[in-house]
């Protein structure tokens, strides 16, 4: 296993993004098979990223680099995640724009010049919670540069900034699928934990977090992606809001970025 460590100055966002690079090298596989970008990358040294990526290589004779761009600090995060087309009702995410172009123009073109990738490389950008949230939206304005997108405990109620009440109707992400006219060729994966919160605006008996994510997948399947072949959704039984149940999930994640299954 290969795992190191850099910063990256990006003129974008105006600051250094500390990434860190978890490379699964496979047998008679000299280039990279499956690229991974990763939001709020400062949580993968707690998950054993390296040992995980390494056994995921062995065992599918595929190889993998997944790359963690950690998080803006403090309040600085919630401007940097979001979606690129507008802030929320608070103001947040305004530099979500920004951060798309951190990842299109200046870390992409790093990594296929540092590691030699080419546009064989099945890309897939991951997150969680906020930084979920991030790689969706990413993922969806820009299906010509990722294949797939993997979302933990996204945070789906980001809420249009004329509309500040729990209106369903409004949440940011799900509009925009909803009127979005094409279809993007992608494939999505979707997690969350029945302790993620305790929130439930409708009284339904589901936690908001599970709800969003029911919602956005019936969103999708409005614009024609199957719900078996391009969509997978995990509800951990007892699954929290944090980086011991991420953590669980991830090598169910890693072997679904390998085999779609």
């Amino acid at each position: 296993m290969n795992r190191r460590y850099r910063d990256f100055r990006s003129d974008h966002l105006e600051r250094q993004v500390a990434l860190s690079f978890y490379h699964g090298p496979a047998p008679d596989r000299p280039k990279i098979d499956h690229l991974v970008i990763v939001n709020d990358g400062q949580e993968l040294a707690q998950m054993d990223m390296g040992q995980m990526v390494e056994a995921r290589a062995v065992h599918h004779r595929r190889s993998i680099l997944v790359v963690g761009c950690a998080a803006a600090p403090g309040e600085a995060r919630k401007q940097e995640y979001g979606v690129q087309w507008s802030s929320d009702y608070a103001g947040r995410g305004h530099l979500a724009a920004a951060y798309n172009q951190f990842i299109l123009s200046e870390l992409i073109p790093f990594l296929h010049q540092e590691y030699s990738l080419d546009h064989h490389t099945d890309t897939t950008i991951a997150g969680w919670s906020l930084g979920g949230l991030s790689a969706m939206d990413i993922a969806w304005h820009s299906p010509h540069r990722f294949r797939k997108t993997g979302v933990f405990s996204g945070s789906f109620w980001w809420r249009h900034p004329e509309k500040i009440k729990d209106d369903v109707h409004h949440r940011m992400m799900h509009h925009r699928v909803r009127n979005t006219s094409s279809r993007p060729e992608l494939k999505f994966w979707f997690q969350a934990g029945t302790e993620d919160e305790k929130a439930d605006r409708n009284n339904n008996g589901i936690i908001d977090v599970i709800d969003d994510t029911l919602d956005l997948i019936n969103e999708l399947h409005g614009k024609g992606y199957h719900r078996e072949h391009d969509m997978k959704f995990h509800i951990v039984e007892g699954g929290r809001h944090d980086v011991p149940t991420w953590k669980k999930m991830m090598p169910v994640f890693l072997d679904w970025v390998v085999t779609g299954d």
